[in-house]
């Protein structure tokens, strides 16, 4: 098992919050180690670092386990010292080993002091318990890093396949129809008017279902309403803080947006214009445009009649109106998609291993004092303690969260006035509060370890007591902090996963729209033309027109299959996206040209794998892809990747190649794997005499971004 980075939230990682956690309960053993014992710790610990840090194998947790155990026995250390050790155990599928190695701590805790023995079992199965759960909460960090890639890869994919499917049931029936009726006009020519008209027809759904793909996104429509009124000589403010992809929201918040716009520029008064979105509390995603421009409300209203009964059609609000500083705004509310549910398991986790970790400690402390009304009353302070650290536990702060604080700060000091030594563990928790609530409580937690140590030599406790009781206070407060902490990666890098898929899919679509609009547009008017032409020529000229307008519609309605054709150009545009959605550098030198079908489809599907294997397998920063007519690389710089022998995909890949004369190599070293596809100049699926478009020249490879 190799552990990779863990995500970031704060400037902290996961990987560093766990290794907080096995500091600080090894500051403790420190503080508590003679002689050998203090070298032996920092074994222990250099040994559970190398564990987190560089390879996790069953050595190292063999070396833990040993020295952890010949420690305690040897020079008298705590046998909390070997909890972590089973807790790492439980996490590598050891459980038997976790099992014994908990079992001798037990035995070597009740030998020594009998009368300690249910606190010392506490102590060691919270700090196993504690330091399991959050190596599983790093793996969880890990795995959603590893694959948020794959997973916005994923999305595109799906998205492909869904629009071929859409495109292909609301424009391919049109098409077809176009076909048949351009082949029974060669034996009618009277029939060429209404297939004119079929054609104008799917024309216009063509452009509409452009447009309805470009309401996915909001931002096509911002830009083109900023470029109008710069155009204008308008000054204009965009603040876009909605997220997409919105489906049938965007639609109708584009079309007041434009309606709003285009009334702003033919008023022609405005100087200054604001576009603002958002997303609300109540499931809605908001849009607001207001300006300078009109002093009478009434003015800005009539164009946006239409937009406006189409909104509140669907469930949305419109309104528009002055604002004091006589400011026209126009605002829309639409029903927006539902993101995808986040998975609650890891919080569950963390708030559960937190409330352990509470009740635990609340049982430690209840244990030192003597039965009676004493204790009633201790347990009905730790509960109410115990209550209020837990209302942590969400993403954000809680609801009147200073007296939260200020009641826990109450319960953590006061009560040492009556239960003494027994209350001295309880303000290390409302450290691991005030962790969480503040970004900067060094000064905090620096006055509360102050405060414990004076009380605990307010106690008449020994120098050693008194320097174990503030350490605690400092660790108790990370183990807090950690578990909520962790939670919250976990949360917020599952949210960007999410959104990097809808960006992705919103990428897609945006593509998608542009080729409908610049590609399939342009089909439809040549069909047109030719139709027009048809109908004007003589019988043999209008024919040929014809028979090539049954072609041109044919093919355009084989393009919205979902089984079309890969090519290498479409997929460097596709991996362009996806790789730049992942964090890594596109680098791209095609000079392809024009390639022979199959091995342009070759090209594309070693692409398509070679950047699905990037973003499942490695954490690459760069990616380098060069194509000519004989040979293609793929190359990323792979840090942390798996660099092992190639897998079933790139077994397909080579038999695929092998077809064509062709083969395929990997090469792998330090922070390099590069793919190489090579087809020799004599194949025949390069062969100009057999394929004349095969000769060289420049391909450039389309810009992704929305126009």
């Amino acid at each position: 098992m190799v552990i990779g980075m863990g995500g970031r939230a704060r400037g902290i990682g996961a990987r560093p919050l766990v290794a907080v956690v096995l500091g600080a309960f090894g500051a403790v053993h420190l503080l508590g180690a003679r002689g050998w014992g203090l070298p032996a710790v920092l074994v222990v610990l250099g040994l559970q670092a190398a564990w987190l840090w560089w390879r996790a194998d069953e050595r190292l947790l063999l070396g833990q386990a040993v020295v952890a155990l010949g420690s305690v026995l040897g020079f008298g250390l705590s046998p909390a010292l070997v909890a972590p050790v089973a807790g790492i155990a439980a996490v590598a599928r050891r459980r038997g080993a976790a099992a014994l190695i908990l079992l001798a701590a037990l035995v070597i805790g009740t030998v020594r002091a009998p009368d300690e023995a249910l606190s010392s079992a506490i102590t060691v199965g919270l700090t196993a318990g504690v330091v399991a759960v959050t190596v599983v909460l790093l793996r969880r960090t890990q795995d959603l890093e590893a694959t948020r890639g794959a997973v916005a890869a994923s999305a595109v994919e799906r998205e492909r396949l869904r629009l071929a499917e859409e495109l292909n049931g609301r424009l391919g029936s049109g098409l077809e129809e176009i076909a048949r009726e351009g082949r029974a006009a060669l034996e009618r020519p009277e029939l060429v008017a209404g297939m004119i008209e079929g054609a104008r027809r799917t024309a216009a759904d063509v452009r509409a279902v452009a447009l309805d793909l470009r309401s996915l996104s909001l931002r096509p429509e911002t830009a083109t309403a900023e470029a109008l009124l710069r155009s204008a000589g308008i000054s204009v403010t965009v603040d876009t803080a909605h997220r997409e992809p919105l489906d049938s929201a965007g639609t109708l918040l584009a079309v007041v947006l434009r309606e709003a716009v285009t009334d702003v520029v033919r008023q022609g008064t405005a100087t200054h214009c604001t576009i603002r979105t958002w997303n609300g509390d109540d499931g809605m995603v908001g849009l607001r445009v207001s300006h300078d421009g009109v002093s009478n409300a009434a003015l800005g209203t009539d164009a946006l009649l239409r937009a406006g009964e189409r909104i509140e059609a669907a469930g949305g609000t419109l309104r528009t109106g002055l604002d004091p500083d006589g400011t026209f705004f126009v605002e829309a509310a639409a029903v927006e998609r539902e993101p995808p549910p986040t998975d609650p398991a890891a919080h569950r986790l963390s708030v559960a291993l937190l409330a352990t970790v509470l009740t635990g400690f609340c049982l430690k402390a209840l244990l030192m004092i003597p039965w009676g009304a004493s204790l009633a009353a201790a347990t009905a302070c730790l509960a109410a303690f115990a209550f209020l650290a837990l209302r942590w536990r969400g993403p954000e702060r809680p609801r009147a969260w200073r007296w939260s604080l200020a009641a826990e700060a109450a319960l953590a000091y006061l009560p040492m006035i009556w239960f003494g030594e027994a209350w001295l563990g309880v303000p290390g928790f409302l450290a691991g509060t005030l962790m969480v609530a503040f970004a900067r409580p060094i000064p905090f937690v620096l006055a509360i370890m102050a405060g414990v140590a004076w009380a605990a030599h307010g106690h008449g406790l020994e120098p050693a007591a008194v320097a174990n009781h503030t350490i605690s206070t400092l660790v108790s407060g990370v183990v807090v902090f950690v578990l909520v902490r962790l939670a919250r990666v976990i949360r917020e890098m599952q949210e960007a996963g999410e959104e990097l898929a809808r960006a992705a899919t919103v990428r897609e679509r945006l593509r998608t729209a542009r080729d409908l609009h610049d590609i399939l547009g342009h089909t439809m008017a040549a069909i047109l033309l030719k139709g027009e032409l048809a109908r004007r020529l003589p019988p043999e000229r209008a024919a040929r027109e014809l028979a090539e307008l049954v072609e041109m519609a044919e093919l355009a309605k084989d393009e919205l299959a979902p089984s079309r054709g890969t090519t290498l150009d479409g997929e460097l545009a596709r991996a362009r996206d996806v790789l730049a959605s992942a964090g890594i550098d596109p680098r791209f030198e095609a000079a392809h040209g024009d390639l022979p079908e199959r091995l342009d489809t070759v090209y594309g599907i070693v692409v398509r794998e070679s950047v699905t294997n990037i973003l499942r397998h490695s954490s690459a920063s760069t990616c380098r892809i060069a194509s000519t007519p004989t040979t293609l690389t793929v190359e990323n710089d792979a840090p942390r990747g798996r660099t092992g022998p190639p897998g079933s995909g790139l077994g397909n890949l080579t038999t695929r190649l092998a077809e064509l004369g062709g083969t395929l190599s990997v090469t792998t070293g330090p922070g390099l794997f590069r793919i190489e596809a090579t087809v020799p100049p004599a194949s025949p699926a390069t062969d100009p005499a057999t394929d004349p478009a095969g000769a060289p020249s420049a391909s450039p490879i389309p810009d992704p971004a929305p126009s």
